[in-house]
């Protein structure tokens, strides 16, 4: 699945990606960058049912 994740104002947009196995990338790569899920994901862990967190993201 690709879901976007917009700001209120509309300007600024990213994308993550959720793939079948439960790994989650955004576009923003602080996952990547960091080892910790941006708040994208968190905000998609909110609205989203069955988006699971998984301890293996960290």
């Amino acid at each position: 699945h690709i879901l976007q994740v917009k700001r209120l104002n509309g300007i600024a947009t990213h994308y993550v990606i959720v793939h079948t196995d439960g790994c989650v990338i955004c576009n923003c790569c602080m996952g990547l960058n960091l080892g910790i899920p941006c708040r994208h994901y968190f905000q998609l862990f909110q609205k989203v049912e069955g988006l699971t967190f998984s301890i293996g993201m960290i």
